[in-house]
């Protein structure tokens, strides 16, 4: 299950030029153990993998895998620790040649999805150090913006039951309906601002009627602000098909220090109760086809 993925990958695994197994080539520590494959691109080392027999809980070699990392050869940014059903992948993101703790991916054979982003750039036609840490750190954002949206979700049980049965996802967002079609509550959070929104969409076809419900809406504005408590964004996005009335908070996103999260969150909660209060007589009030 090894060898054929780096065959398909376009790595020669027969060819010591560009894959040698039981490599032993760490600079100062060239009396340790050897890593099981070693695969080069243009003469030069390009990953380490370290093999285990299926069944086996991978995650307890990391320590072993990270020994090998950044050994006598700095210009590898790719460590991979695979039974041939997972894979965990590892680079140095939080400190230079040695490898993170945590791996930017995991894959399990029989369970997918397929990272084909990954699987891209691990060819051997497109293998670019640089373009492994690119993608690791994007793998990293999006890991962190799902655990905030996770977070989000768990705190928000405890304030209303909007968003109940949701689940989080890497886009940025969380939706449910609003109680009439194409119109729904949403969190958002950006890398450093965050918002929740009354998004207006009827669908393709349905421009006029979109707009329209989102008019009807904004003739009750001062109502609906007062029910709120504060004033709203309302956005009619001209040259797009759908439109939104917001609060955005500048208190931080994703990116942001974790340690601010339970802040933003909390008002981000906050706002969204607020929000579906104010606009519920509004939104129930709608008329077929407004």
């Amino acid at each position: 299950m090894i060898a054929p993925l780096f065959t398909i990958l376009g790595y020669d695994v027969a060819d010591p030029r560009e894959c040698q197994p039981e490599y032993k080539s760490f600079g100062k520590d060239r009396g340790k153990q050897p890593v099981d494959w070693a695969f080069f691109v243009n003469g030069s080392l390009a990953f380490l993998v370290e093999a285990k027999a299926v069944g086996k809980r991978i995650d307890r070699y990391d320590e072993q895998l990270g020994d090998y990392y950044g050994k006598g050869q700095p210009d590898v940014k790719l460590g991979i620790l695979t039974t041939g059903v997972q894979w965990r992948f590892f680079t140095d993101l939080v400190n230079l040649n040695k490898m993170d703790n945590e791996p930017f991916l995991e894959w399990d054979v029989l369970k997918g999805p397929i990272p084909y982003d990954f699987l891209t750039v691990l060819q051997r036609a497109e293998f670019k150090p640089e373009l492994i840490k690119d993608l690791a750190r994007g793998k990293r954002r999006q890991s962190a913006l799902v655990a905030e949206l996770t977070r989000l979700l768990e705190r928000a049980k405890t304030k209303t039951e909007l968003h109940a049965g949701v689940s989080p996802n890497d886009g940025g967002w969380i939706a449910t309906g609003a109680g009439k079609g194409g119109l729904g509550y949403v969190y958002v959070i950006n890398k450093h601002e965050s918002s929740v929104q009354l998004f207006i969409d009827r669908g393709k076809d349905s421009e006029e009627e979109t707009r329209a419900v989102f008019d009807t809406l904004k003739a009750n504005q001062r109502e609906i602000e007062r029910l709120f408590g504060e004033p709203l964004s309302w956005e009619p996005l001209e040259g797009k098909r759908a439109k939104r009335i917001a609060k955005y908070f500048e208190l931080g996103g994703y990116r942001d220090d974790q340690a601010k999260w339970p802040e933003i969150q909390d008002a981000m909660i906050d706002a969204m109760v607020r929000l579906e209060s104010a606009l519920k007589p509004s939104i129930a009030g709608l008329k077929a086809g407004a």
